[in-house]
């Protein structure tokens, strides 16, 4: 370090020491930030600030995400007040990334009648830009309050979606959600939510060459959020997707990109978002949706109404799929039938082989099934340009055997290729963090490869559709 840069950053120090002594009680809960000196690549500690993290009870953050460089709105709820408190941002992992200097936390209370659907209405917010630079990613404040982080400047290889309807659709704080009786049709982003745990392992990993950028489900309404982007990856459970969202999936797959699809039960809602896009909006009852045009009915997307099935996009539908933990014939995994999948390359993996992958819930497709032989694809009710089926499991739906299908789905001969695992658990502990979650992050790692580099997916024996 050179003598004018300590004389620099002692001078800071000194400034920070005086705005502390004159600030710390505003009440908009002004941050006091130390800029970042590029001799220091270490995270920065300022004295007189009180570790803050065991103190924080709950929060939410003003957006569904940030980006890297903006300041950003946290609403945070303390069990007593702290002044000079310093909270730390984790990654998913638990490790430190960055610390918040605030004036002040303090409890909060509720401010809303509804506060599931006008969300918690906390009055004093704290005000944070990062002090270094933080890659787009899951973070948590205090280790409780999750954080999506997204990139400023876009590495525009791999996408990652963060499920951020599905997450806010099941989350009952403030008194209900859209599983609660009476449900909500109106949830409220501003509010204390969990980190999503159908992705909680695979937002610790990236076994690539590649860089990960991740958005929330709102991004996707915006296509230019992904129009420079080759490869599409949907982690966790994501249930919820507006209209918009699936016009421009389907543009991005049109374009020839592709698209990983590490989840289940995907696409089964549509959804709207308040104007402010603050709530999500889903009635499940046509008659009850007060929206006139049919088209945005909040319905499940394979009603005929809605006129935009969803296997047509994905290959495979949670009609036709189902829940695998419930009493079945299957095996809490996937029996592989196509050993020769470059997906499988350096596995070992044989014909009936297990992918052990218990499974919540999971999407089907199309089959053609015989008695005591494995299934295969209905080619022609499917109708794609090419399909293979790389494993099953059993399940059931309404107390109908059902099969959940791990499939390359290609629609078109231009189109982009999905690979579907069709499973709510790929990324969940008992997947990437399972039994067999070394294989399952070699299939992802083997994907995310040879989609990237657009070499091939399908076995060689998969003819093309003349």
């Amino acid at each position: 370090m050179t003598a004018l840069t300590s004389a620099i950053k002692a001078c800071w120090h000194l400034l920070v020491l005086c705005c502390i002594a004159s600030s710390c009680s505003k009440p908009e809960g002004k941050l006091l930030i130390e800029p970042v000196f590029p001799e220091i690549p270490s995270i920065t500690v300022l004295s007189g600030y009180v570790a803050g993290d065991s103190y924080v009870s709950n929060g939410y953050p003003g957006k569904t995400s940030y980006l890297d460089n903006d300041t950003m709105d946290l609403f945070i709820s303390s069990t007593t007040r702290v002044n000079k408190a310093r909270l730390g941002i984790y990654d998913v992992a638990g490790s430190l990334v960055d610390y918040i200097y605030c004036d002040s936390i303090k409890p909060q209370t509720i401010s809303t009648a509804k506060p599931y659907e006008q969300g918690y209405g906390y009055r004093y917010k704290i005000r944070y830009k990062a002090s270094t630079k933080i890659k787009s990613g899951v973070y948590q404040i205090s280790k409780k309050i999750p954080l999506v982080i997204r990139n400023s400047t876009p590495a525009n290889q791999v996408l990652v979606v963060y499920p951020s309807n599905t997450e806010n659709a099941y989350n009952d704080k403030g008194g209900a959600s859209m599983y609660t009786s009476p449900k909500a049709p109106i949830v409220s982003f501003l509010r204390p939510t969990p980190l999503h745990r159908f992705c909680n392992e695979f937002v610790k990993w990236n076994g690539t060459a590649y860089a990960f950028d991740y958005i929330t489900d709102l991004e996707l309404d915006n296509y230019e959020t992904l129009a420079n982007y080759q490869l599409l990856v949907v982690i966790g459970h994501n249930e919820y997707w507006t209209r918009s969202a699936r016009i421009n999936f389907d543009r991005f797959i049109s374009e020839g990109k592709s698209a990983l699809m590490l989840t289940g039960n995907t696409m089964w809602w549509q959804v709207r978002y308040s104007a402010d896009k603050s709530q999500l909006i889903c009635y499940k009852n046509a008659n009850l949706d007060p929206i006139s045009d049919p088209l945005l009915k909040t319905i499940t997307w394979n009603s005929s109404t809605l006129k935009y099935p969803v296997i047509p996009a994905l290959g495979a539908d949670f009609s036709k799929g189902g829940y695998a933990m419930l009493t079945d014939s299957g095996w809490n995994g996937y029996k592989i039938l196509a050993p020769s999948s470059p997906l499988l390359k350096g596995t070992n993996l044989v014909k009936n082989s297990i992918v052990a992958c218990a499974t919540h819930e999971f999407d089907g497709t199309y089959l053609i099934r015989y008695p005591n032989q494995d299934p295969i694809l209905d080619l022609p009710k499917l109708n794609a340009y090419r399909a293979e089926l790389i494993g099953y499991d059993m399940g059931q739906r309404n107390n109908i055997a059902t099969l959940q299908t791990f499939i390359v789905y290609q629609r078109t001969a231009t189109s982009g290729i999905i690979v579907n695992a069709a499973s709510t658990n790929w990324c969940h502990t008992n997947g990437f963090g399972g039994p067999t979650g070394a294989t399952i992050k070699l299939i992802t790692k083997n994907a995310i490869e040879l989609l990237m580099t657009k070499q091939p997916v399908f076995s060689s024996t998969v003819p093309a559709r003349l």
